[in-house]
């Protein structure tokens, strides 16, 4: 008779120094994830990759780091560049929004919150990662890199980068999912509306975060004959550039 494995729970990494928030949180979750804390914003990426977790929650303000300091750095770091991040943050201004996402947030959380809220947004990123929009630290992942054909531009989904003329651009993960959307449809007008229901389904964000990552992409395209092209009342187009 073959011994049952027991079945290992997702873990969360909840950077967090507000007690009553901390206590919640970890209420909330802990019978469903295995949940690791830190309280200070101290050493996040090496205790994420310790740790091999599956999500980050991550608050704004902490007593040793600026929570948008963090969620760029471990962007920069490959073990955790990929990782679902959840900022949560009591400014709920528009600004602050767009600085999370810029800096490379997965979703924005505004305090207080509610935490049937919480919880189907921390199922939702996990059910993305598992369909393979990010990747497993308990799986090998092994993306292989593919040329758009009418484009030509090459993508690396194993490192978020793109290569123009043999010359490599790193993106943030949010960035590398919309390039990707405009190159499955190149030469088309994609509105603005359908660009935030497929990148951002879940996630309430304003109209202009699409204006604010289309400038880390066409920076990377900058090389290639290709770019991004708005289009006055009806949205954006990958499209070859004017002479």
């Amino acid at each position: 008779m073959l011994e049952k494995r027991p079945i290992s729970k997702k873990r969360i990494l909840l950077v967090e120094d507000d007690p009553s928030v901390l206590s919640m949180v970890k209420w909330l979750l802990q019978g469903q994830y295995e949940i690791i804390t830190n309280e200070t914003g101290a050493n996040v990426a090496e205790q994420a990759s310790e740790h091999r977790v599956h999500l980050i929650l991550l608050d704004i303000r902490l007593p040793q780091a600026d929570g948008l300091e963090i969620c760029k750095a471990l962007r920069e770091t490959p073990s955790t560049e990929s990782l679902p991040i959840l900022i949560f943050s009591g400014n709920t201004e528009a600004d602050a929004r767009v600085a999370a996402f810029l800096g490379g947030a997965d979703d924005f959380i505004a305090k207080p919150f509610l935490p049937a809220e919480l919880v189907a947004r921390i199922e939702s990123k996990l059910h993305r990662m598992e369909k393979g929009w990010g990747i497993n630290p308990d799986q090998q992942a092994s993306p292989t890199r593919k040329i758009q054909p009418v484009t030509g531009i090459e993508t690396d989904p194993s490192r978020y980068e793109i290569i123009v003329n043999g010359n490599s651009k790193r993106l943030s993960v949010l960035e590398f999912k919309l390039l990707g959307y405009f190159l499955d449809h190149p030469e088309r007008v994609i509105p603005r509306e359908e660009l935030l229901e497929k990148i951002w389904p879940e996630t309430k964000v304003i109209a202009r975060t699409v204006d604010a990552h289309l400038v880390a992409i066409r920076k990377a395209l900058k090389e290639s004959e290709y770019t991004i092209k708005g289009i006055y009342g009806a949205g954006y187009m990958l499209t070859r550039k004017e002479p």
